[in-house]
Protein backbone atom coordinates (compact mmCIF):
# COMPACT_ATOMS: atom_id res chain seq x y z
CA UNK A 1 0.00 0.00 0.00
CA UNK A 2 2.93 2.13 0.79
CA UNK A 3 4.83 1.99 -2.19
CA UNK A 4 1.66 2.25 -4.42
CA UNK A 5 2.05 -1.20 -6.02
CA UNK A 6 0.63 -4.59 -6.28
CA UNK A 7 0.69 -7.29 -3.98
CA UNK A 8 1.67 -9.48 -7.56
CA UNK A 9 4.85 -7.08 -8.15
CA UNK A 10 5.73 -7.10 -5.06
CA UNK A 11 6.42 -10.86 -5.26
CA UNK A 12 7.77 -11.13 -8.24
CA UNK A 13 10.48 -8.35 -7.25
CA UNK A 14 10.92 -10.87 -4.21
CA UNK A 15 10.89 -13.96 -6.28
CA UNK A 16 13.21 -12.82 -9.61
CA UNK A 17 15.60 -15.36 -8.97
CA UNK A 18 12.95 -18.44 -9.01
CA UNK A 19 10.64 -16.83 -11.96
CA UNK A 20 14.04 -15.63 -14.23
CA UNK A 21 14.71 -19.64 -15.28
CA UNK A 22 10.63 -19.98 -16.40
CA UNK A 23 11.34 -17.34 -19.27
CA UNK A 24 11.68 -18.96 -22.68
CA UNK A 25 15.01 -18.98 -23.73
CA UNK A 26 15.49 -15.39 -26.28
CA UNK A 27 13.95 -13.26 -23.51
CA UNK A 28 16.88 -11.11 -22.87
CA UNK A 29 16.71 -11.22 -19.05
CA UNK A 30 19.19 -9.62 -16.69
CA UNK A 31 21.63 -12.12 -16.14
CA UNK A 32 24.30 -12.80 -13.00
CA UNK A 33 21.55 -13.52 -10.01
CA UNK A 34 22.21 -14.12 -6.47
CA UNK A 35 21.46 -18.29 -5.64
CA UNK A 36 19.50 -19.30 -3.08
CA UNK A 37 19.31 -23.52 -1.71
CA UNK A 38 16.95 -24.58 0.53
CA UNK A 39 16.14 -26.87 2.14
CA UNK A 40 13.94 -28.59 4.74
CA UNK A 41 13.56 -31.83 6.69
CA UNK A 42 10.27 -33.51 7.18
CA UNK A 43 11.87 -35.68 9.78
CA UNK A 44 13.32 -33.73 12.00
CA UNK A 45 12.15 -30.55 11.12
CA UNK A 46 15.53 -28.62 10.41
CA UNK A 47 15.58 -26.24 7.76
CA UNK A 48 18.45 -24.73 6.35
CA UNK A 49 18.91 -21.74 3.62
CA UNK A 50 22.20 -20.85 1.75
CA UNK A 51 23.09 -17.87 -0.53
CA UNK A 52 25.70 -16.10 -2.20
CA UNK A 53 25.03 -12.63 -2.92
CA UNK A 54 26.04 -10.98 -6.34
CA UNK A 55 24.29 -7.51 -5.52
CA UNK A 56 27.19 -4.52 -5.36
CA UNK A 57 28.37 -3.49 -1.71
CA UNK A 58 26.58 -0.28 -2.22
CA UNK A 59 23.10 -2.36 -1.73
CA UNK A 60 24.09 -3.93 1.74
CA UNK A 61 22.82 -1.46 4.08
CA UNK A 62 19.36 -2.39 2.99
CA UNK A 63 19.61 -5.81 3.64
CA UNK A 64 17.45 -7.46 5.94
CA UNK A 65 16.75 -11.31 7.43
CA UNK A 66 13.10 -12.51 7.08
CA UNK A 67 11.88 -15.51 9.47
CA UNK A 68 8.79 -16.91 8.52
CA UNK A 69 7.34 -19.46 11.00
CA UNK A 70 3.09 -21.35 10.58
CA UNK A 71 0.44 -20.79 13.01
CA UNK A 72 -1.90 -23.86 13.17
CA UNK A 73 -1.61 -27.17 11.02
CA UNK A 74 -3.58 -25.68 8.14
CA UNK A 75 -0.47 -23.26 7.11
CA UNK A 76 0.63 -23.94 3.68
CA UNK A 77 4.53 -23.51 3.61
CA UNK A 78 7.24 -24.78 5.57
CA UNK A 79 9.30 -22.51 8.28
CA UNK A 80 11.70 -20.98 6.54
CA UNK A 81 14.01 -17.72 6.82
CA UNK A 82 16.60 -15.26 4.28
CA UNK A 83 18.09 -12.14 2.87
CA UNK A 84 15.91 -9.92 1.22
CA UNK A 85 16.42 -6.56 0.27
CA UNK A 86 14.39 -4.08 -1.53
Amino acid sequence: EGAGVSLDQVWVANMIAELDPLLPPDYDSVQGHCTDVFAHSASTGGSLHGHNEDWSVEAKEYWYYVSLTPEGDDADFVPCAGLAYP
